[in-house]
C-alpha cells in the first residue's frame, strides 16, 4: 500500500511540476485574451506556448504580463503598436518553417529569452522580419 501511494504521489508531483502547453486557438486576435488559449487563461512563464500555422497572434501588452517558459512559433506573432513590446521566454525559442515573428512600427520590440536558447539554426527555417 506505501508502494501504491508513493507511485501516485510522484506521479501527480511529476505532472504538477512539468510545464503545461497553451496553444493559440483564435484564427487572428490578441495575446492577451484568455479565451484565445486551449488552456483558457492568458500564457504564464510556466506555459508552453504553441502559435500553430494559420494562426496570428497580435495586441501583446507592454506591460511585461506577455511571458512563457517556451515559445514555438508555426503561424505569425506580430508585435506592433504605440508602445514598447516584450515577451519573456525562459527557456527555447524556436521559429518552424513557416512561422513568421513581425516587429513593426517605430518603438522597441523586444523577445528576451533568459535561457539565450535562440538556436540560430532555427531561424533560418522561419522569418524574422524586422
Amino acid at each position: 500500500m506505501k508502494k501504491i501511494l508513493l507511485a501516485t504521489l510522484t506521479l501527480f508531483l511529476i505532472h504538477c511540476v512539468s510545464a503545461q502547453t497553451n496553444t493559440f486557438t483564435a484564427t487572428a486576435s490578441g495575446w492577451n485574451t484568455a479565451g484565445n488559449w486551449s488552456l483558457g487563461i492568458i500564457p504564464t512563464s510556466s506555459h508552453d506556448v504553441i502559435i500553430p500555422s494559420g494562426k496570428t497572434v497580435t495586441g501583446m501588452s507592454s506591460a511585461g504580463a506577455n511571458n512563457c517558459k517556451t515559445l514555438t512559433v508555426s503561424g505569425t506573432l506580430t508585435f506592433s503598436g504605440g508602445n514598447p513590446r516584450y515577451i519573456t521566454v525562459s527557456d527555447t525559442v524556436l521559429i518552424t518553417s513557416g512561422g513568421v515573428i513581425n516587429m513593426t512600427g517605430s518603438n522597441a520590440y523586444y523577445i528576451v529569452s533568459i535561457r539565450s536558447r535562440f538556436l540560430p539554426a532555427l531561424f533560418r527555417l522561419g522569418i524574422f522580419k524586422v
